[in-house]
């Protein structure tokens, strides 16, 4: 073991995102880690500034990567998806996500002198993917990454001046940072371990151009599904669970009273609109029959990076009286902010059922006992819709089996659905159903990425 004449191995902490601070930092990962482990952590100064309470009194090292890195990793990535489509229908929907918005974007602009077809619009940028996936991938791509890593990143320096024993990286999709850090801790022979900080990055964000000694996810599919994809042993891909949904286990979590009809929105606004109306409905008509479940709270909280459209939703939220609507980012205000984790457990506290889009905060709720609603509407194909996704994403096969969660359709489903549980509220627990999706049962995150560390110090 590296380092054995201390008393106890140093592992470095590198999280170079908000994003990832609030999984590791929010959750008080780095205090259950400091029981068996010196823990250093390397973060971006925007990281510290935000958590300096938590930060300020621990080791810690700055880094940043330049933004060149970050765009030309977007080019890796989508030369990477287009060379692996075949293991991934998420890949194949990344695809075509690309290819149609692309295209759109193209023949939108006035400044553009030759207003393309749409269809030959898409053959010229399936024509890019092809040749940057099947002719420049290795050749070209994989090694100009390598080089522009290593002119961009101080992990190596800072690497050499801590000397962990272990280095555990937080990523969310295929990001520079945790690229470098991979490939700087193989550098230096220092086992890592990459951490997968959502449900769906190992199935469409992510190629693994540095693989890590072990990378840790959220459960059994993704373990199964990443071993494949990424053509890493079953073995060394591990389901830890999530570290941010461990504050679910917190023994003071209380439930209040069930009194909260929540909804979950969706990145597309006329999609939102149709659930809100059909939850005014039946909100209208509780009232109308004086009925106990009048008094009901109704609860918004829309998608966080919901996408541009000209419909206005101020119409919806108008009629829909007394609508407690969760603040979102203002794209014009800058940095994204994520809503505290204790925000969530007390939400979830008084939430007795919720119609929820197919997100990670759908295991959350699920959690928490609370059954879910997922509307997806058969008539709607846009490419982004719940509809699709579902169809489309690896990860999200197998959800209607996941105990507690019920696909609906149409507006009459959701209606009918909702009103009976409204009517008689069930709350069944988490059960094996969800560990395949995220590991919930056993000791938890902590422990789990403890035993993780353990065995590649071994």
């Amino acid at each position: 073991m590296r380092g054995s004449s201390r008393i106890a191995p140093k592992i470095t902490l590198v999280i170079s995102s908000l994003f990832h601070a609030r999984s590791a930092l929010e959750s008080r990962l780095v205090e259950t880690l400091e029981k068996r482990f010196e823990v250093v952590v390397v973060c971006t100064e925007e990281v510290f500034e935000i958590y300096r309470q938590t930060l300020e009194q621990r080791a810690c090292y700055f880094f940043q990567i330049d933004g060149s890195a970050e765009n030309f990793s977007n080019r890796v990535m989508n030369a990477g998806a287009f060379r692996f489509k075949s293991r991934s229908s998420s890949f194949r929907y990344r695809i075509k996500r690309r290819i149609r918005e692309s295209a759109r974007f193209r023949t939108s602009q006035d400044s553009i002198s030759i207003n393309f077809p749409a269809v030959l619009s898409w053959g010229v940028i399936w024509f890019k993917l092809f040749i940057d996936g099947w002719i420049l991938y290795r050749t070209y791509l994989v090694p100009r990454y390598r080089k522009i890593l290593d002119a961009n990143s101080s992990l190596v320096e800072i690497f050499k001046v801590v000397k962990p024993d272990a280095v555990v990286i937080w990523s969310q999709s295929m990001e520079p940072a945790s690229s470098s850090a991979v490939r700087s801790a193989r550098q230096l022979n220092i086992p890592s371990i990459l951490i997968a900080d959502n449900w769906d990055n190992l199935f469409s964000k992510t190629v693994l151009v540095e693989k890590p000694d072990l990378v840790g996810c959220f459960g059994m599919q993704s373990a199964y599904f990443g071993a494949r994809l990424h053509g890493i042993p079953l073995e060394n891909v591990v389901p830890l669970g999530s570290a941010r949904f461990e504050i679910y286990r917190e023994p003071e979590k209380i439930y209040g009273q069930r009194d909260t009809v929540l909804y979950v929105g969706s990145s597309i606004v006329a999609e939102d609109e149709r659930v809100l109306r059909t939850l005014l409905k039946v909100k209208n008509d509780l009232e109308g029959a004086e009925s106990l479940d009048a008094t009901l709270i109704w609860k918004y909280r829309p998608h966080p990076f919901p996408q541009k459209s000209d419909l206005d939703m101020e119409g919806v939220l108008k009629e829909f009286t007394g609508l407690q609507v969760e603040k979102i980012n203002d794209p014009d205000e800058g940095a994204t902010s994520w809503p505290k984790l204790s925000d969530s457990v007390a939400e979830l506290s008084r939430t007795c059922i919720a119609v929820c889009m197919p997100t990670s905060y759908l295991l959350e709720v699920r959690i928490n006992s609370i059954e879910v609603i997922v509307p997806a509407f058969e008539d709607n194909s846009e490419v982004t819709s719940c509809n699709t996704l579902l169809s489309s994403l690896e990860h999200l096969k197998g959800l209607s089996s996941l105990s507690g969660v019920t696909i609906a359709r149409s507006e009459v489903e959701i209606e009918s659905r909702l009103r009976e549980k409204i009517s008689a509220p069930n709350f069944p627990p988490p059960d094996q159903t969800l560990d395949w999706f995220v590991q919930w049962s056993g000791e938890g995150f902590g422990q789990n990425l403890m035993n993780a560390v353990s065995r590649v110090l071994k």
